[in-house]
């Protein structure tokens, strides 16, 4: 958390080489709590792209926050603030993904692995959860959840899929130590009243 850059990577030879260019300083941060650029979900509304990043309120007592930036051409970068002002969870947010789901938007966070199932202000940039109290992905060792994927296979032309990290304990040589778990399988995602219901991805 001391010191974190956004940098925006483009090829042009089918990722043989990268051009790299640093779009995020160290000094824009939120506030000197909250990094710059964090674990960062990155999407397109119209005109502008959007980009969540994790981070904290800052300050005595800290909240977990999900810092919004949006941009014209995924270069020039401005903070619109955090979306989820109203949700009272302590510490810091990492992996924070902003998704649409069954007709309503989910707000989940990577680690402790909390959700909140609510409604999502495109105008405002806020989003506002149904409930306080969160419900949890997964109560196991998992970890960095990812569920940006989607494709066209779903009921009403998009299924969400849902990646993710098990954790483990440290590794027993020094050699590699930081081979800690494995990736989950990939679990399609639905919304069965207020829950995500998840399930394996039937190709497997």
């Amino acid at each position: 958390h001391r010191e974190t850059y956004g940098i925006f990577a483009r090829s042009a030879d089918a990722g043989l080489t990268w051009t790299k260019k640093s779009v995020m300083d160290d000094s824009e941060r939120p506030n000197p709590d909250s990094p710059v650029h964090w674990d960062g979900q990155v999407w397109r509304d119209g005109d502008l792209w959007h980009q969540l990043i994790g981070g904290t309120t800052g300050g005595n007592e800290p909240r977990g926050a999900a810092w919004l930036w949006a941009s014209p051409n995924l270069e020039h970068w401005t903070l619109q603030g955090n979306i989820a002002p109203t949700i009272e969870s302590n510490g810091f947010w990492e992996l924070p993904y902003l998704i649409p789901l069954g007709g309503r938007h989910v707000l989940m966070v990577g680690q402790g692995n909390p959700y909140w199932i609510g409604s999502y202000d495109r105008k405002k940039r806020l989003f506002t959860p149904d409930g306080k109290e969160p419900h949890q992905i997964d109560t196991g060792n998992y970890y960095a959840v990812n569920p940006h994927m989607a494709d066209d296979k779903g009921p009403a032309g998009e299924r969400r899929l849902l990646h993710a990290w098990v954790t483990g304990p440290p590794s027993p040589t020094d050699i590699v130590p930081y081979w800690q778990g494995a990736l989950a399988l990939p679990r399609v995602l639905t919304l069965e009243g207020d829950r995500v219901w998840q399930e394996p991805i039937p190709e497997l």
